[in-house]
């Protein structure tokens, strides 16, 4: 796993140039055209937030129609008359060309409901508590289910062909069938295939609308005492038709019924998450006149309950009553208990039946019975329920200075002992500082709502540095490594074995003391089982992290940043005996963006950033080796993109660990010249917009490069302009920048965002105005002595996690790697080239050439 960051991943590039004279070259081009949009109806949108191990999940698509259509999708019913009122329905869907466990099935009712992607209703279910994976559609489906519940829908074992020619099938297509409880709830109804999950979902394709036979047939009565007499029972029942209807019982006796309704003017919110007619039973929310201010009702404030279900009680508002005859989801039972201790315990019968004998009262047993409704309820614990006194969390450094302190980069064991039973929901957290609150916070989850985050990630008060399930170790779940923590001597067996474990975790000095703890019960229930001893570094205050960047294209200044504990100036040393004095700046939770909710980087994932030490070290000579030593997007933060993706952070961490070589701080767009490469570097997170102060920089910059002097023109940005990931172009940025790419005879793009590795062809405006060749050593070979159009790269391919490509393939996309590592170059002027390197292998995954 790798340690968090708060700096947003830019790219990742190695460059080297050898020159030796400059020419000049000449080229055709094309005449500017507008760019036609990717995706109709779309929102461009990109979240980003660091996250835990390989449930990251970035790009998130934003769509009402899918991006891939697919004209051969159908989904049809086995039926075209009107439904029953109660029975099962076929829906059978075919033409899928690469099944995936992300299409799904939703039962619609309105069939005129609206089924688009809406990612902010997750905050309307946050106010239930409900924290569940649930269908982020605008309008809630009745039920829902995946197309892999068909067992050979993702092995594509019943199949069909969409396309013969000769005799063969040239398109396979995929089949698959559901079936659907129905019952008559009287409005119509529409089954909706869906991609991309719960989570990021997007519509295929739908049936056409289908009605029930008798949607005001009187329905679903049910009978409940009324009082203790046993005489009197009440029946409730539902129709469609309000007028009032009649009930016949015991031999002729004939009653009229009472009729009421609700709507949605009478709940406590104007917008409801999904319970709205099924009934909530808690009413509590805001000035609902609950005694619990919470909003777990979703606004319903027990109004469809009191209706549908109506108490033996005298005012309606005063449902409380006693009659001879849950509040949870779920089922418990208690021994005999009475302030929170077991007063007796039951005893098991010749049946194996728990027998509580009351002939001798201690306490009642307490049972909960609320094993129905949407979702069954989970812990809200800090603490594990059960105790386990074998647990033991410890942690060894493998630092040979000191035994009891970190070094500043190391890999340290941590083991877990005494385990009775082994679960793939255990997991390991390294929090820091150890002092860091790693309680249950459930509504956390709407700090991961802000940067679109929508993966199951721990709902801790704090945000872990990293993390791991314990199964990471192939040894656990199968209790391999086993310890005897109980031994009967007697009979010289062991009656208490434990099962251990050992995960490794990557380390690097970030000064605050940390600690592991071990959590069950998965990311959405988490419970402390036990944690190990604070573990601090040996050198906190230690000067760390320089890196080098180029501050202007003489090659004679260079600046050196690095991070330290201590907040005093510090010194570098560099030549033959130059020093120069450290500029020292900071940030704090202040300077985070944040709204009416806290802002993750203000709050639960702030982590102090140390001191940042900058210098810059004059009169250097280029090609020459000399030697040093030295001991942002969020709403109202001036970018472009006004959706909350950095997490409150504003560029702050970026800009101020990583300072640009641009007049002003929130100016970062400049230019640059390296040997014979002249490189034009932008802000996608600023104005670029044809009248922008930065776009009418771009257009002289582009416009006066010397190509005599540095024959190659290299632009850089971090959104991209071309991407097979989603939704992660902005259509309006290519349509305003590509043009100028073009006119000037930019010759690569280089990019980020996306974390991942793509390289296209010769591309303007969709189009591939020319392919590479391959040269004789099988190397892809792009000739700009007849120039067309720029080759394009997005290089993200570092950061916490990889980011998937779609199953779409575009024609402008040659190669797609989704693999950690970085991009090298070596220029001449005759040619530059370039070679991904696997940073786990160090093997070349893809190389190009450049020539003129």
């Amino acid at each position: 796993m790798e340690p968090f960051s708060s700096a947003k991943v830019f790219f990742v590039l190695v460059f080297w140039f050898q020159f030796s004279s400059s020419s000049s070259s000449s080229s055709s081009s094309l005449s500017a055209s507008s760019c036609h949009p990717l995706i109709k109806d779309s929102i461009s949108k990109h979240w980003n937030h660091t996250a835990i191990s390989d449930f990251r999940i970035v790009n998130r698509r934003i769509l009402s129609a899918c991006l891939n259509s697919n004209p051969n999708i159908q989904i049809i019913i086995d039926s075209n008359k009107k439904l029953s009122d109660d029975g099962f329905v076929k829906v059978r869907v075919s033409g899928i060309a690469n099944p995936s466990e992300n299409e799904w099935i939703a039962l619609m009712s309105p069939s005129t409901r609206n089924d688009g992607f809406c990612p902010l209703k997750r905050l309307l279910y946050a106010q239930t508590g409900d924290l569940a994976s649930l269908p982020l559609l605008c309008d809630y489906p009745v039920k829902a289910q995946w197309l892999k519940s068909d067992p050979d829908y993702l092995s594509c074992t019943n199949s069909g062909c969409n396309r013969y020619e000769n005799g063969k099938c040239l398109e396979v297509t995929c089949n698959a069938t559901l079936t659907f409880h129905v019952i008559n709830f009287r409005t119509d109804i529409s089954f909706v295939l869906l991609a991309g999950g719960f989570g990021a979902t997007c519509t295929w394709a739908r049936t056409d609308p289908l009605g029930f036979a008798n949607p005001n047939k009187p329905l679903y009565g049910h009978l409940s005492s009324v009082d203790s007499t046993g005489t009197s029972m009440k029946l409730t029942w539902v129709s469609g038709d309000r007028n009032p209807q009649h009930v016949e019982y015991d031999n002729g006796k004939i009653l009229i019924s009472e009729v009421t309704t609700f709507s949605q003017k009478d709940m406590c919110a104007s917008r409801l998450s999904y319970m709205t007619a099924i009934g909530n039973h808690e009413r509590d929310y805001g000035s609902s006149g609950s005694y619990y201010g919470t909003p777990d009702s979703g606004g319903e404030c027990g109004v469809p309950y009191e209706t549908y279900f109506r108490m033996p009680i005298v005012e309606k508002d005063k449902p409380w009553y006693s009659i001879e005859q849950g509040h949870v989801h779920n089922y418990e039972r208690t021994c005999a208990v009475y302030g929170g201790k077991c007063l007796d315990m039951p005893k098991k019968d010749e049946n194996g039946i728990d027998v509580y004998d009351l002939s001798d009262y201690k306490a009642p047993p307490q049972v909960v019975i609320g094993m129905a409704g949407f979702t069954l309820d989970k812990r809200v614990l800090s603490e594990c329920p059960f105790i386990n006194p074998y647990l033991h969390v410890n942690v060894v450094s493998n630092s040979s200075s000191n035994s009891n302190k970190l070094s500043d980069d190391e890999f340290v064991q941590v083991t877990i002992s005494g385990i009775l039973l082994p679960s793939p929901k255990d997991w390991v957290a390294m929090i820091s500082p150890s002092s860091s609150d790693v309680g249950y916070c459930p509504l956390k989850k709407a700090e991961y709502l802000q940067t679109g985050d929508l993966a199951d990630l721990p709902l801790l008060c704090h945000y872990p540095v990293k993390a791991q399930y314990v199964k990471s170790d192939p040894d656990y779940l199968s209790c391999k490594k086993k310890e005897c923590k109980k031994y009967d001597k007697i009979h010289g067996k062991c009656v208490v074995n434990t099962c251990n474990a050992t995960l490794t975790f990557h380390v690097v000095n970030f000064r605050t003391d940390v600690s592991f703890v071990l959590f069950g019960g998965g990311f959405d229930t988490p419970c402390t089982l036990a944690r190990s001893n604070p573990v601090g570094f040996a050198n906190p205050n230690k000067p760390l992290y320089g890196h080098l960047s180029s501050t202007d294209s003489t090659g004679t200044l260079m600046r050196l940043t690095w991070v330290s504990g201590d907040s005093k100036t510090q010194q570098v040393q560099y030549g033959d005996g130059k020093t120069l004095s450290s500029q020292v700046s900071t940030f704090t939770p202040d300077d985070m963006c944040s709204s009416v909710l806290p802002s993750p980087a203000k709050d639960f994932g702030w982590h102090d950033p140390g001191f940042i030490h900058s210098a810059v070290m004059t009169g250097l000579k280029p090609s020459t080796n000399f030697t040093y030593r030295y001991g942002r997007d969020y709403v109202d933060s001036g970018t472009v993109y006004i959706t909350p993706d950095s997490g409150g952070e504003c560029g702050v961490p970026y800009e101020t660990y990583f300072q640009m070589p641009s007049a002003e701080k929130d100016k970062p767009w400049y230019s640059i010249e390296q040997g014979g490469v002249h490189f034009t570097v932008i802000s996608t997170e600023h104005d670029w917009t044809p009248n922008s102060e930065q776009y009418a920089w771009m257009k002289k910059d582009l416009g006066s490069v010397d190509r005599s002097r540095t024959p190659w023109l290299i632009f850089m940005g971090h959104r991209p302009m071309y991407s097979s990931s989603g939704l992660s172009v902005d259509t309006r940025f290519k349509s305003a920048v590509e043009p100028l790419l073009l006119q000037n005879k930019v010759d690569l793009v280089f990019v980020g965002h996306v974390h991942n590795y793509e390289r296209t062809c010769s591309v303007y405006n969709s189009q591939c105005l020319a392919m590479p060749k391959k040269d004789e050593n099988g190397v892809d070979t792009y000739d700009h002595s007849n120039y067309k159009a720029p080759v394009q790269a997005v290089i993200g391919m570092a950061g916490f996690s990889l980011d998937k490509f779609s199953d779409t393939t575009n024609s402008w996309s040659l190669v797609r790697i989704s693999k950690f590592g970085y991009l090298r170059g070596h220029a001449t002027k005759e040619e530059l080239k370039f070679e991904f390197v696997n940073s786990d292998t160090r093997e070349v995954e893809d190389s190009f050439r450049i020539t003129k």
